[in-house]
């Protein structure tokens, strides 16, 4: 079913509403489809949260890696521009000066990753389907 788009998502220094309103058009305006992506991402963030931090624990570069990169990929589509930044800066560590520099940043992606759940969140209050 299709809806009229909001055109005010709500302000947040976690999400750039332009991507949401991209996705939301990709999606031929089918705000249940919308509703359904940010739903699976808000509730998959905690087993992805908990995946990276075992494959860091096991001091795991590929697992890390392909964690991360899952994170970054999801978190770009759906516009968590900051958790999209912090994934990037921990690839950059990983890659650069290795899986210790990269579990250095956990805390900064967490508290992004937090952050971004809880502007979806509001997204679903404002444009419910």
């Amino acid at each position: 079913m299709t809806a009229e788009r909001n055109s005010t998502w709500p302000a947040s220094d976690y999400l750039d509403g332009s991507v949401l309103r991209a996705l939301l058009d990709d999606l031929g305006g089918d705000i249940f489809s919308l509703t359904g992506f940010i739903t699976d991402f808000v509730s998959l963030w905690d087993t992805r949260a908990q995946r990276l931090t075992d494959a860091l624990a096991a001091q795991s570069v590929d697992a890390a890696h392909v964690v991360l990169l899952s994170i970054r990929s999801s978190a770009h589509m759906i516009g968590a521009v900051a958790l999209e930044a912090s994934t990037t800066t921990m690839l950059d560590a990983l890659h650069h000066s290795g899986i210790a520099a990269c579990a250095g940043s956990i805390g900064s992606l967490m508290a992004d990753g937090q952050g971004s759940c809880r502007a979806l969140v509001a997204v679903l209050a404002v444009n419910p389907a």
